[in-house]
């Protein structure tokens, strides 16, 4: 039982993440936004290494597995975006044979309504590292200082500007974040501390968060590395709090619920958050709804935008119950 609770507040964890991530890209401002990175897809890779188990595989089963979670949907999704943008002419902000050209090089910017790829080869690639780390270190000390040596050596390269196709240099600075999620797992850090006073971990993270450098993990932006991580750590306490309360609201079992299955299958919302807010945007002004909102009858921009965020998780929440209770979950490597 205590297993299915630490299992469900992490999926509802996830989902947070997930509704943050759909938040910045509404954009809710500059202060949100600095909020935000500096936490909200470093979560992703902390979660991995909390599940991450030092189990051994075969070479084959693992590529198999891991290339039909992540590469599959990532060509099968980019493709499709990139061919969306083509005939439309929607969300296209460079070339169509440059955002090609990004899909299968360079992939943290450039391209269409699906910006938010890039975790996918990132996470696969920093898979990728840890299997063979996990293969050839076997006592636990040398398994950490090889996983920090990797750490360092993408942070090394994002200082000196050094980029590599598909975020691997991002993948490096993902192995260190997903050994911090398997060290606090390890020590059972969360366990001891999701329980602290929700208001003391909301005003210590918030505060530290936003007196610390900007930080954005997609284009290897990071000022403090070690306030990178207490930052990360205080928010995943705060949110694992938060996480916690809602699942213990019965009244709210309804909400709590639709974001933890958000969470559970978030790579649904990963994939296609920025089509649907694309769509949405343009569909609410061709009927002019949106000047309606915000000119005739002045509704405040805060209250729309968030509004429209309202609507964008109800349908992403509808198109994550289609596909995963589907045949077309394969599309999501499922």
């Amino acid at each position: 039982m205590k297993k299915k609770t630490r299992i469900d507040y992490i999926d509802v964890l996830r989902g947070i993440g997930i509704m943050y991530m759909v938040l910045g890209h509404i954009n809710l401002g500059v202060q949100f936004d600095h909020y935000i990175h500096a936490f909200h897809m470093p979560l992703f890779f902390f979660v991995t290494g909390f599940f991450f188990k030092r189990q051994q595989v075969s070479f084959k089963t693992f590529i198999k597995k891991t290339s039909k979670q992540l590469l599959l949907p990532y060509f099968i999704w980019g493709v499709a975006m990139i061919l969306f943008a083509g005939i439309t002419k929607l969300g296209l902000s460079t070339s169509l044979s440059q955002a090609v050209c990004n899909l299968f090089t360079t992939n943290h910017s450039g391209l269409p309504i699906a910006g938010a790829l890039w975790y996918l080869t990132c996470l696969y690639f920093s898979q990728l590292w840890l299997y063979f780390l996990n293969k050839y270190f076997k006592k636990e000390w040398l398994f950490g200082i090889g996983c920090l040596a990797v750490f360092v050596m993408g942070l090394t390269m994002h200082y000196f500007h050094i980029e590599l196709w598909w975020s691997i240099v991002n993948s490096f600075v993902a192995v260190g974040i997903v050994y911090f999620g398997y060290l606090i797992r390890k020590l059972d850090v969360l366990a001891r501390f999701t329980n602290t006073n929700i208001i003391y971990t909301l005003i210590i993270s918030t505060f530290s968060i936003m007196h610390t450098g900007y930080v954005n993990m997609r284009t290897g932006v990071y000022p403090n590395i070690i306030l990178f991580f207490v930052n990360l750590l205080l928010a995943i306490l705060f949110y694992s709090n938060v996480s916690k309360i809602l699942l213990s609201i019965k009244k709210l079992s309804w909400m709590t619920e639709k974001i933890k299955y958000i969470g559970e299958n978030s790579i649904v919302s990963l994939c296609l958050n920025q089509f649907v807010i694309l769509l949405c945007s343009f569909v609410l002004q061709q009927l002019h709804i949106t000047s309606y909102l915000l000119t005739t009858i002045g509704m405040p921009l805060l209250l729309y935008n968030l509004l429209f965020f309202g609507l964008v998780m109800l349908i992403l929440y509808g198109l994550t119950k289609l596909f995963m209770k589907t045949k077309l979950r394969i599309l999501f490597g499922k």
